[in-house]
């Protein structure tokens, strides 16, 4: 998840107040270890799921998904939902 969000530089870097994201390419969102380099950005703040919403929620899909192929695996996923089992 955290790759995604580097996907988006612009809307990433306006969640981290105009901060450098570092060695990262916006078109290639393959990072070593994103959580770790994101929790670096973030600094003494806390990377908690209250805080991954909110920089999700300031992020733009579209721009994420034309540098991620795999965020659109993820969407069709969501949307598609696992696959349901008849119980019956």
């Amino acid at each position: 998840m955290e790759a995604w969000y580097f996907a988006d530089a612009k809307g990433l870097r306006r969640h981290l107040g105009g901060r450098d994201l570092g060695s990262v390419d916006p078109s290639q969102p393959a990072i070593v270890n994103p959580k770790l380099h994101l929790r670096n950005l973030l600094g003494p703040l806390p990377y908690t799921s209250l805080v991954a919403a909110e920089i999700a929620a300031g992020l733009e899909a579209t721009t994420i998904l034309e540098h991620s192929p795999s965020f659109g695996g993820f969407i069709a996923a969501v949307k598609n939902g696992a696959g349901e089992t008849d119980a019956s």
